[in-house]
């Protein structure tokens, strides 16, 4: 029957709402019914709100069906629906309803398709032949990129050939003025390139082993003589550097000969041994203590006083 269909109204409080509808069929008091529901709804906004944000604090219970009986169960379940002539009465507790939470909202993944406005951005949006996974050549597309070349030109010659003499004068000026700060940066490029290749160093690999033999000695003397190299040398051995002189010498005289080796040499190369006074390895040592600022100058002073003169 038409009342079996007809929602029961959201509630805001716990309290008895009797309906009356004075009509002569169902069909008329449905509409009555809804009508005043639709008057009163400004007045159930904020309880369905605070409902729709806070479910979980209230409790949801199932809409209970509205039959045409009046007997005495409906009465204690709190739905009335008497039918008597003219009048149709329906009531019922409001303890007993509640607002359905309604379900979340399914999530759709959209996916954009781009939509071409036009057959000339449709062929500019082609790709350019391409080589397939198989290794064969994928469908060529130069007729296509040769077309929208010839597009773009034609739109290039018509917008010199409607365009105003005045417009055009301003448009060469402003090329002429990009043009000459192209050529300002590219000469300043150049020079920077000049420079930097004229002031910077060639990178040097060096690898100072310990020398075991006079052949070894030879060899490093030989390779010292180039410059750039000798620097790279005197480098590494400041990675040995320390604040007391004679550790510093003792670490670096250790990574340099070898303690078999180093029996061969004396300073002033007396008793037919090397002469480490006049080696290149020996003045890269002393160059790299003399330009190490934490060692101190009375050490540097004290050591070419004692040293030198004993040969030792």
């Amino acid at each position: 029957m038409l009342l079996n269909a007809i929602p029961l109204p959201p509630v805001t409080a716990i309290e008895e709402v009797n309906v009356m509808l004075q009509t002569d069929s169902y069909a008329e008091a449905f509409k009555l019914e809804q009508k005043s529901l639709e008057e009163s709804s400004s007045a159930q906004t904020d309880a369905t709100e605070r409902m729709t944000h806070f479910g979980a604090r209230w409790p949801t219970k199932k809409r209970m069906p509205v039959r045409l009986t009046s007997s005495e169960d409906e009465q204690d379940e709190g739905y009335q629906v008497h039918a008597s002539g003219s009048t149709h009465e329906r009531s019922f507790s409001v303890s007993e309803c509640a607002v359905p939470i309604p379900p979340e909202p399914l999530l759709k993944r959209m996916v954009s398709t781009p939509i071409n406005s036009s057959p000339k951005q449709a062929t500019l949006a082609q790709s350019p032949p391409t080589m397939s996974c198989s290794g064969t050549q994928a469908p060529n597309n130069e007729a296509a990129w040769l077309a929208s070349i010839n597009g773009i030109a034609g739109t290039v010659d018509h917008y010199f050939k409607t365009k105003p003499p005045d417009a055009m004068a301003a448009l060469e000026k402003r090329l002429i003025h990009v043009e000459t700060a192209l050529n300002a940066l590219t000469d300043k490029i150049q020079s920077m390139q000049t420079q930097t290749a004229t002031t910077s160093r060639r990178i040097v690999p060096v690898t100072l082993r310990t020398i075991n033999s006079t052949s070894e000695l030879n060899l490093c003397e030989q390779q010292l003589e180039d410059a750039q190299y000798y620097e790279a040398v005197v480098t590494q051995l400041s990675r040995l550097g320390g604040t007391d002189l004679r550790n510093f010498l003792r670490r670096i005289l250790s990574s340099v000969f070898s303690v078999t080796f180093s029996k061969q040499l004396n300073w002033s190369g007396i008793h037919g041994k090397h002469q480490a006074s006049q080696l290149k390895i020996t003045k890269a040592i002393t160059d790299r203590w003399n330009t190490w600022a934490e060692i101190k100058s009375q050490q540097k002073k004290n050591s070419s006083k004692t040293d030198h003169p004993h040969g030792q």
